[in-house]
């Protein structure tokens, strides 16, 4: 896809996109031009008929890149060429490493979004009009600006950034309206860790005015149950080694990494299955077995790691009469019956959801003379784009911190150029 190509065009589709990167997967979401508006918002498929992928990407030694299940597969069969969680790395002084290379974190996240934004297109049956991706929400104006250029340079300019709990305030208020002047307090329950906020809204959007962070609660759920099942299906005499969740169950010979993989996946299948059924079979490839996991037993496994997360989001109550949750861990069923507020329907998509509510209605840009600066970008993020140090009253022209004397791959031709090496691999 050319520069000119990714251009909306007069005759082309017109919809708004929205797509939020997590640190364990990617959702996208589309509003579609109807009349003089757009019509309601629509989660779509990235891969198959799944609605999100793992925010994972592989470089392939001739230059093709791999996104979500794709790169897991390959990166099961060369580990050293998959890269996970790349988020929390933006900003950070040193590269990312892959296959001897390192990489800018941010060039990294911005050919994810370039490859979920490619599949939009072509089912579409072309680029988006306006284009929103999410990020975390302490981020401040350099990591911003950092994932703007990254994302500009991949083909996708003039991008709306904006935290994911705003996304989510969004996809709620498009549901239950909150008038200008409220606040509202936000938990998102993501697959690693669970971000709570207070948010006020203002006449067109929210402002974030205070954020805590739950570390690894949702990584946590996923390890009890992976703990669970290993040693369901395994006699005590049998294993060996650390007793740490991440690494449980070392057995004697050690298994096939690409079976290990394929055990986590089905680990992690099985937690979204138990949000309906009430019981599943959660098959233990390394081990030729497999065991039934009821959703009374997950519940068990889950809650000691939830409530803390949701007694943080219930202790912000004291500043907003109103707290809704969202993410993918929010699905638990468990999550409802603890939760000190509603959950949004369809929580694993909400932020990606909101990404595109919030793309419209936009408000009128503020003149240079007037536009209120941001007092604070490191713990006050708004929904605003990212924009250009020289612009009048938005300082991002902090210096960035030390690069370590070593050689940066660019990661060129941009993510954007390797669309048909990463197509034909679906």
């Amino acid at each position: 896809m050319t520069e000119e190509d990714r251009t909306a065009m007069p005759g082309s589709p017109s919809y708004l996109l929205g797509v939020d990167i997590g640190r364990t997967r990617c959702a996208a979401a589309v509003r579609r031009r109807a009349g003089t508006g757009f019509g309601p918002v629509e989660v779509v498929a990235l891969d198959g008929s799944a609605r999100w992928l793992p925010s994972a990407i592989f470089l392939g030694a001739q230059g093709e890149v791999l996104v979500g299940a794709a790169a897991e597969r390959a990166g099961a069969e060369q580990p050293e060429r998959i890269a996970r969680a790349v988020l929390d790395r933006v900003g950070d002084d040193v590269p990312v490493l892959v296959a001897g290379e390192l990489y800018p974190a941010e060039n990294l996240v911005a050919a994810i979004a370039g490859w979920v934004v490619d599949v939009v297109a072509e089912a579409e049956g072309g680029p988006p009009s306006r284009l929103a991706v999410t990020h975390p929400p302490e981020w401040g104006s350099y990591r911003q600006a950092l994932l703007y250029d990254a994302l500009t340079e991949a083909g996708l300019p003039g991008v709306t950034l904006l935290p994911t709990v705003t996304a989510a305030a969004e996809a709620h208020h498009a549901e239950t309206p909150v008038p200008a002047g409220s606040p509202l307090v936000v938990s998102l329950l993501g697959g690693h860790r669970a971000d709570h906020a207070l948010l006020v809204r203002n006449p067109v959007a929210f402002d974030v005015v205070a954020h805590g962070v739950t570390p690894r609660a949702g990584a946590a759920v996923d390890d009890a149950l992976y703990r669970h099942v290993v040693l369901s299906a395994t006699p005590p005499a049998a294993i060996t080694g650390s007793t740490d969740l991440e690494t449980t169950a070392v057995l004697a010979p050690q298994p096939d990494p690409a079976l290990l993989v394929a055990f986590r996946a089905a680990c992690a299948t099985a937690k979204e299955r138990l949000s309906a059924a009430t019981e599943v079979r959660v098959p233990v490839p390394h081990l030729r077995t497999d065991v039934t996991v009821t959703r009374a037993a997950f519940a068990e496994l889950a809650a000691p790691v939830l409530l803390p997360a949701l007694a943080a989001t219930r202790a912000m109550l004291g500043k907003a009469p109103t707290a809704v949750v969202a993410g993918g861990t929010a699905k638990i069923p468990l999550v409802a019956a603890l939760a000190p507020g509603p959950v949004l329907d369809d929580p694993a998509t909400a932020a990606a959801r909101g990404a595109a509510l919030a793309l419209a209605p936009h408000a009128p840009e503020l003149p240079s003379a007037v536009r209120k600066p941001v007092p604070d970008p490191e713990s006050e993020p708004a929904l605003f784009p990212v924009l250009d140090s020289t612009v009048d009253g938005i300082d991002v022209s902090e210096e960035p911190p030390p690069r370590p004397p070593v050689e940066v791959v660019p990661l060129e031709p941009p993510a954007r150029g390797f669309r048909f090496g990463r197509r034909g691999a679906r």
